[in-house]
Protein backbone atom coordinates (compact mmCIF):
# COMPACT_ATOMS: atom_id res chain seq x y z
CA UNK A 1 0.00 0.00 0.00
CA UNK A 2 2.86 2.40 0.77
CA UNK A 3 4.39 1.77 -2.67
CA UNK A 4 1.18 2.62 -4.55
CA UNK A 5 0.68 5.86 -2.62
CA UNK A 6 4.22 7.10 -3.35
CA UNK A 7 4.02 6.24 -7.03
CA UNK A 8 0.82 8.29 -7.23
CA UNK A 9 2.77 11.31 -5.98
CA UNK A 10 5.05 10.90 -9.00
CA UNK A 11 2.24 10.72 -11.56
CA UNK A 12 2.85 14.26 -12.70
CA UNK A 13 6.48 13.42 -13.54
CA UNK A 14 6.25 9.94 -15.10
CA UNK A 15 5.28 10.08 -18.80
CA UNK A 16 2.08 8.22 -19.63
CA UNK A 17 3.90 5.86 -22.00
CA UNK A 18 6.91 5.31 -19.73
CA UNK A 19 5.88 1.79 -18.74
CA UNK A 20 5.65 0.74 -22.35
CA UNK A 21 9.12 2.10 -23.08
CA UNK A 22 10.90 0.85 -19.95
CA UNK A 23 13.13 -2.22 -20.06
CA UNK A 24 11.70 -5.40 -18.64
CA UNK A 25 13.18 -7.42 -15.83
CA UNK A 26 15.42 -9.28 -18.18
CA UNK A 27 16.57 -6.32 -20.27
CA UNK A 28 20.24 -6.37 -21.10
CA UNK A 29 22.47 -3.46 -20.04
CA UNK A 30 22.73 -2.31 -23.67
CA UNK A 31 18.94 -1.74 -23.75
CA UNK A 32 18.72 0.15 -20.47
CA UNK A 33 16.80 3.43 -20.49
CA UNK A 34 18.84 6.56 -21.12
CA UNK A 35 18.41 10.31 -20.84
CA UNK A 36 20.19 13.61 -21.39
CA UNK A 37 20.56 15.70 -18.23
CA UNK A 38 20.74 19.46 -17.77
CA UNK A 39 21.31 20.25 -14.11
CA UNK A 40 21.85 23.59 -12.41
CA UNK A 41 22.07 25.33 -9.04
CA UNK A 42 20.97 28.94 -8.56
CA UNK A 43 22.97 31.57 -6.69
CA UNK A 44 22.78 30.98 -2.96
CA UNK A 45 22.56 27.15 -3.10
CA UNK A 46 26.15 26.34 -4.04
CA UNK A 47 26.29 24.02 -1.01
CA UNK A 48 23.77 21.68 -2.68
CA UNK A 49 25.00 18.64 -4.71
CA UNK A 50 26.74 19.50 -8.00
CA UNK A 51 26.00 17.70 -11.28
CA UNK A 52 28.49 14.89 -10.66
CA UNK A 53 27.06 14.20 -7.20
CA UNK A 54 23.52 14.37 -8.54
CA UNK A 55 24.34 11.84 -11.28
CA UNK A 56 25.76 9.54 -8.61
CA UNK A 57 22.46 9.75 -6.69
CA UNK A 58 20.53 8.92 -9.87
CA UNK A 59 22.80 5.99 -10.69
CA UNK A 60 22.38 4.64 -7.15
CA UNK A 61 18.60 4.79 -7.55
CA UNK A 62 18.55 2.88 -10.86
CA UNK A 63 21.52 0.57 -10.44
CA UNK A 64 23.19 2.04 -13.53
CA UNK A 65 24.07 5.46 -14.93
CA UNK A 66 21.31 6.43 -17.42
CA UNK A 67 22.87 9.73 -18.51
CA UNK A 68 24.27 9.74 -22.06
CA UNK A 69 24.86 12.34 -24.76
CA UNK A 70 22.13 10.81 -26.96
CA UNK A 71 19.58 9.73 -24.37
CA UNK A 72 15.97 8.85 -25.19
CA UNK A 73 14.61 11.51 -22.83
CA UNK A 74 15.63 15.08 -21.97
CA UNK A 75 15.70 15.91 -18.26
CA UNK A 76 16.16 19.42 -16.81
CA UNK A 77 16.64 19.63 -13.05
CA UNK A 78 17.44 22.67 -10.92
CA UNK A 79 17.63 23.73 -7.28
CA UNK A 80 16.98 27.31 -6.17
CA UNK A 81 15.79 29.45 -3.27
CA UNK A 82 12.19 30.56 -3.73
CA UNK A 83 10.46 32.57 -1.05
CA UNK A 84 13.35 31.86 1.28
CA UNK A 85 12.99 28.05 0.98
CA UNK A 86 14.86 25.41 -1.03
CA UNK A 87 12.88 24.16 -4.03
CA UNK A 88 13.73 21.72 -6.81
CA UNK A 89 12.20 21.68 -10.27
CA UNK A 90 12.15 18.73 -12.68
CA UNK A 91 11.09 19.11 -16.34
CA UNK A 92 10.86 16.14 -18.72
CA UNK A 93 10.75 16.06 -22.56
CA UNK A 94 10.97 13.19 -25.00
CA UNK A 95 13.64 12.93 -27.73
CA UNK A 96 11.61 15.17 -30.05
CA UNK A 97 11.31 17.90 -27.42
CA UNK A 98 7.64 17.30 -26.58
CA UNK A 99 6.87 17.88 -22.88
CA UNK A 100 6.28 14.76 -20.79
CA UNK A 101 5.79 16.19 -17.32
CA UNK A 102 7.13 18.51 -14.66
CA UNK A 103 7.18 18.70 -10.88
CA UNK A 104 8.24 21.04 -8.09
CA UNK A 105 9.70 19.43 -4.99
CA UNK A 106 10.71 20.93 -1.67
CA UNK A 107 12.35 19.62 1.48
CA UNK A 108 10.32 19.80 4.67
CA UNK A 109 13.63 20.20 6.55
CA UNK A 110 15.11 22.65 4.03
CA UNK A 111 17.88 20.08 3.46
CA UNK A 112 19.83 20.02 0.16
CA UNK A 113 20.71 16.34 0.37
CA UNK A 114 17.13 15.30 1.06
CA UNK A 115 15.84 17.47 -1.80
CA UNK A 116 18.41 16.17 -4.31
CA UNK A 117 17.67 12.56 -3.29
CA UNK A 118 13.93 13.14 -3.83
CA UNK A 119 14.59 14.68 -7.26
CA UNK A 120 16.85 11.76 -8.25
CA UNK A 121 14.17 9.25 -7.27
CA UNK A 122 11.49 11.13 -9.21
CA UNK A 123 13.70 11.29 -12.32
CA UNK A 124 14.72 7.65 -11.97
CA UNK A 125 11.14 6.45 -11.92
CA UNK A 126 10.28 8.73 -14.87
CA UNK A 127 13.19 7.35 -16.93
CA UNK A 128 12.77 3.68 -15.94
CA UNK A 129 9.55 3.00 -13.96
CA UNK A 130 10.29 -0.72 -13.60
CA UNK A 131 13.77 -0.23 -12.15
CA UNK A 132 12.55 -0.56 -8.56
CA UNK A 133 10.65 -3.79 -9.29
CA UNK A 134 13.43 -5.50 -11.26
CA UNK A 135 14.62 -8.70 -9.45
CA UNK A 136 18.22 -9.07 -8.37
CA UNK A 137 20.34 -10.62 -11.13
CA UNK A 138 21.14 -14.33 -10.45
CA UNK A 139 24.62 -15.24 -9.31
CA UNK A 140 26.94 -16.50 -12.09
CA UNK A 141 27.61 -20.26 -12.18
CA UNK A 142 30.61 -21.53 -10.29
CA UNK A 143 33.75 -21.58 -12.44
CA UNK A 144 35.10 -24.90 -13.71
CA UNK A 145 38.08 -26.11 -11.70
CA UNK A 146 41.24 -25.65 -13.72
CA UNK A 147 44.54 -27.44 -13.36
CA UNK A 148 46.00 -24.25 -11.95
CA UNK A 149 43.85 -22.65 -9.26
CA UNK A 150 42.71 -19.15 -10.22
CA UNK A 151 42.41 -16.37 -7.64
CA UNK A 152 38.93 -16.19 -6.21
CA UNK A 153 36.84 -13.14 -7.09
CA UNK A 154 34.03 -12.06 -4.82
CA UNK A 155 30.76 -11.33 -6.67
CA UNK A 156 29.78 -7.69 -6.69
CA UNK A 157 26.47 -7.10 -4.95
CA UNK A 158 23.94 -5.06 -6.89
CA UNK A 159 23.65 -1.48 -5.68
CA UNK A 160 21.25 -1.02 -2.82
CA UNK A 161 18.11 0.86 -3.79
CA UNK A 162 16.30 2.40 -0.86
CA UNK A 163 12.59 1.62 -0.57
CA UNK A 164 10.13 4.29 -1.59
CA UNK A 165 9.02 4.80 2.01
CA UNK A 166 9.47 8.48 2.86
CA UNK A 167 11.96 8.86 -0.03
CA UNK A 168 10.17 11.80 -1.56
CA UNK A 169 9.55 14.85 0.53
CA UNK A 170 6.09 15.97 -0.56
CA UNK A 171 5.82 19.33 -2.22
CA UNK A 172 4.59 21.65 0.51
CA UNK A 173 2.74 24.56 -1.06
CA UNK A 174 1.15 25.45 2.28
CA UNK A 175 4.41 25.67 4.22
CA UNK A 176 4.88 29.19 5.58
CA UNK A 177 8.11 30.75 6.79
CA UNK A 178 8.24 33.54 9.33
CA UNK A 179 10.68 36.42 8.76
CA UNK A 180 11.81 39.54 10.52
CA UNK A 181 14.48 42.18 10.09
CA UNK A 182 15.99 45.52 10.97
CA UNK A 183 17.61 48.10 8.72
CA UNK A 184 18.59 51.65 7.96
CA UNK A 185 17.65 53.97 5.12
CA UNK A 186 18.17 57.37 3.61
CA UNK A 187 15.23 59.36 2.22
CA UNK A 188 14.74 62.22 -0.21
CA UNK A 189 11.53 64.20 -0.64
CA UNK A 190 9.69 63.00 2.46
CA UNK A 191 11.11 65.84 4.58
CA UNK A 192 12.50 69.34 3.95
CA UNK A 193 16.04 68.01 3.53
CA UNK A 194 17.50 64.50 2.93
CA UNK A 195 17.20 62.49 6.13
CA UNK A 196 18.21 59.19 7.69
CA UNK A 197 15.90 56.68 9.31
CA UNK A 198 15.47 53.16 10.62
CA UNK A 199 13.00 50.36 9.96
CA UNK A 200 11.74 47.19 11.62
CA UNK A 201 9.61 44.57 9.91
CA UNK A 202 7.97 41.20 10.42
CA UNK A 203 6.35 39.02 7.80
CA UNK A 204 5.87 35.60 6.26
CA UNK A 205 6.88 33.80 3.08
CA UNK A 206 5.14 31.23 0.89
CA UNK A 207 7.00 29.85 -2.13
CA UNK A 208 8.11 32.92 -4.11
CA UNK A 209 5.80 35.34 -2.28
CA UNK A 210 6.47 37.31 0.90
CA UNK A 211 4.33 39.76 2.84
CA UNK A 212 6.01 42.16 5.29
CA UNK A 213 4.64 44.79 7.65
CA UNK A 214 7.22 47.52 8.22
CA UNK A 215 7.52 50.35 10.69
CA UNK A 216 9.72 53.31 9.71
CA UNK A 217 10.95 56.28 11.72
CA UNK A 218 12.64 59.18 9.96
CA UNK A 219 14.90 61.60 11.78
CA UNK A 220 14.08 65.28 12.04
CA UNK A 221 15.25 67.65 9.32
CA UNK A 222 15.22 71.44 9.33
CA UNK A 223 14.00 73.98 6.80
CA UNK A 224 15.22 77.52 7.63
CA UNK A 225 12.94 80.50 7.09
CA UNK A 226 13.45 84.25 7.08
CA UNK A 227 12.56 84.22 10.76
CA UNK A 228 13.18 80.97 12.62
CA UNK A 229 13.07 77.45 11.24
CA UNK A 230 10.72 74.51 11.00
CA UNK A 231 11.70 70.94 11.95
CA UNK A 232 9.96 67.83 10.55
CA UNK A 233 10.10 64.09 11.14
CA UNK A 234 7.96 61.17 9.95
CA UNK A 235 6.54 57.88 11.25
CA UNK A 236 5.21 55.37 8.70
CA UNK A 237 3.67 51.90 8.67
CA UNK A 238 4.04 50.06 5.35
CA UNK A 239 2.46 46.91 3.92
CA UNK A 240 4.86 45.30 1.40
CA UNK A 241 3.73 42.26 -0.65
CA UNK A 242 6.70 41.06 -2.75
CA UNK A 243 7.52 38.52 -5.45
CA UNK A 244 10.97 36.87 -5.52
CA UNK A 245 12.78 35.91 -8.73
CA UNK A 246 15.94 34.26 -7.44
CA UNK A 247 17.76 36.98 -5.48
CA UNK A 248 15.74 39.79 -7.13
CA UNK A 249 12.60 41.17 -5.47
CA UNK A 250 9.79 43.44 -6.63
CA UNK A 251 7.20 44.82 -4.22
CA UNK A 252 4.12 47.01 -4.02
CA UNK A 253 4.14 49.47 -1.11
CA UNK A 254 1.19 50.96 0.75
CA UNK A 255 2.21 53.40 3.50
CA UNK A 256 0.34 55.47 6.07
CA UNK A 257 1.55 57.55 8.99
CA UNK A 258 2.08 61.09 10.12
CA UNK A 259 4.41 64.04 9.71
CA UNK A 260 5.40 65.82 12.95
CA UNK A 261 6.57 69.41 12.81
CA UNK A 262 7.61 72.14 15.23
CA UNK A 263 8.95 75.67 14.88
CA UNK A 264 11.95 77.32 16.49
CA UNK A 265 13.36 80.82 16.64
CA UNK A 266 9.89 82.39 16.82
CA UNK A 267 7.99 84.08 19.61
CA UNK A 268 5.34 81.39 19.90
CA UNK A 269 6.69 77.91 19.33
CA UNK A 270 4.18 75.24 18.34
CA UNK A 271 4.21 71.54 17.49
CA UNK A 272 1.71 69.86 15.21
CA UNK A 273 1.21 66.72 13.12
CA UNK A 274 -0.64 65.79 9.94
CA UNK A 275 -1.69 62.51 8.33
CA UNK A 276 0.41 61.20 5.45
CA UNK A 277 -0.32 58.36 2.98
CA UNK A 278 1.50 57.06 -0.08
CA UNK A 279 1.58 54.22 -2.61
CA UNK A 280 4.68 53.02 -4.40
CA UNK A 281 7.00 50.27 -5.51
CA UNK A 282 10.26 48.64 -4.43
CA UNK A 283 13.01 46.79 -6.27
CA UNK A 284 15.94 45.12 -4.60
CA UNK A 285 17.97 42.00 -3.96
CA UNK A 286 17.87 39.50 -1.10
CA UNK A 287 20.46 36.86 -0.22
CA UNK A 288 20.61 34.38 2.67
CA UNK A 289 24.07 33.44 3.94
CA UNK A 290 22.66 30.47 5.88
CA UNK A 291 19.31 28.78 6.46
CA UNK A 292 18.34 31.57 8.87
CA UNK A 293 20.35 34.76 8.26
CA UNK A 294 20.48 37.02 5.21
CA UNK A 295 20.65 40.60 3.94
CA UNK A 296 18.65 42.82 1.63
CA UNK A 297 19.21 46.08 -0.25
CA UNK A 298 16.35 48.00 -1.86
CA UNK A 299 15.23 51.20 -3.52
CA UNK A 300 11.72 52.60 -2.90
CA UNK A 301 9.64 55.19 -4.73
CA UNK A 302 6.45 56.56 -3.12
CA UNK A 303 3.74 58.79 -4.58
CA UNK A 304 1.60 60.67 -2.08
CA UNK A 305 -1.90 61.99 -2.83
CA UNK A 306 -1.82 63.90 0.48
CA UNK A 307 0.19 67.13 0.46
CA UNK A 308 1.39 68.31 3.87
CA UNK A 309 2.47 71.95 4.22
CA UNK A 310 4.68 73.31 6.99
CA UNK A 311 3.85 76.89 7.95
CA UNK A 312 5.80 79.36 10.04
CA UNK A 313 4.35 82.77 10.95
CA UNK A 314 1.45 82.11 8.57
CA UNK A 315 3.92 81.51 5.74
CA UNK A 316 4.26 78.16 3.97
CA UNK A 317 7.87 77.10 4.39
CA UNK A 318 7.72 73.63 2.80
CA UNK A 319 5.17 71.29 1.18
CA UNK A 320 5.64 67.56 0.70
CA UNK A 321 6.26 66.72 -2.98
CA UNK A 322 4.23 64.15 -4.87
CA UNK A 323 7.21 61.77 -5.19
CA UNK A 324 9.73 60.70 -2.59
CA UNK A 325 12.42 58.02 -2.57
CA UNK A 326 14.49 55.91 -0.20
CA UNK A 327 17.53 53.62 -0.30
CA UNK A 328 17.79 50.96 2.40
CA UNK A 329 19.83 48.00 3.66
CA UNK A 330 18.44 45.37 6.04
CA UNK A 331 19.49 42.33 8.01
CA UNK A 332 17.03 39.41 7.76
CA UNK A 333 16.16 36.31 9.76
CA UNK A 334 13.73 33.54 8.84
CA UNK A 335 12.25 30.66 10.82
Amino acid sequence: MKLSVTLLLLASVVPTNALAQSPSAGTSPSAQASARLKYGRAVGVEHCPDEEQFRALLAARLGYDPITANGDMRVAASIALRGGRLQGHVDLHDASGAPRGKRDLSSAKDDCGELASSMALAIGIAIDPLSLTRPVAPKPPAPTVQAERQPSVLPVAPPHIEPLRDAIAPASPSTLTLRMGIGGLGTVGASPTPALGGALFVGMGWRSFTLDVEGRAQTSSTEPASQGAVHASMLLATLAPCMHFGPAITCVLASAGSVQANGSGVAFQRSDSAAYAALGARIGAEHFFSKMLGARVHADVLASPTRVSLNLNDTTVWTTPVLSGALGADLLARF
